[in-house]
């Protein structure tokens, strides 16, 4: 992570711990719905292995370097990123380990994604519950 993803990290976080917020349970079978830079959706689902997400839009190409980013908003409790470079598919999917789902129980999450080292998509976020 460069930079400026870091300190874009560093706003949300700042954001979610400053301001109230209205925050969305994550459901017994969640469907975490994440929304790209374009306003496309891109989903997750949690199973026995951890949290399964893919990201997908149009506007993948070849070549892409995605970077999917999942953290929590205290500081320190989870700082998750796997990075992607796309063949011919237009989606990624990404496996989050259970173990850092779990560090995330009673705690606000935010998850995004940058292409190509470029604007983040916008977050979102949720609180996590068992």
């Amino acid at each position: 992570m460069n930079k400026a993803q870091t300190a874009i990290i560093a706003n949300i976080r700042k954001s979610l711990n400053n301001q109230d917020h209205s925050s969305e349970a994550l459901p017994p079978a969640p469907v975490i719905k994440l929304l790209d830079a374009n306003g496309k959706l891109s989903h997750a689902r949690v199973s026995k292995d951890g949290l399964w997400v893919e990201l997908g839009y149009d506007e993948f190409k070849p070549g892409d370097t995605v970077l999917f980013y999942l953290g929590s908003a205290t500081p320190g409790i989870v700082d998750y990123e796997d990075q992607f470079t796309l063949n011919e598919e237009k989606n990624v999917e990404a496996l989050v380990p259970e173990d850092t789902i779990k560090r995330l129980i009673g705690e606000t999450a935010f998850a995004l994604y940058f292409v190509n080292e470029t604007t983040p998509s916008n977050f979102k976020y949720f609180d996590v519950i068992e």
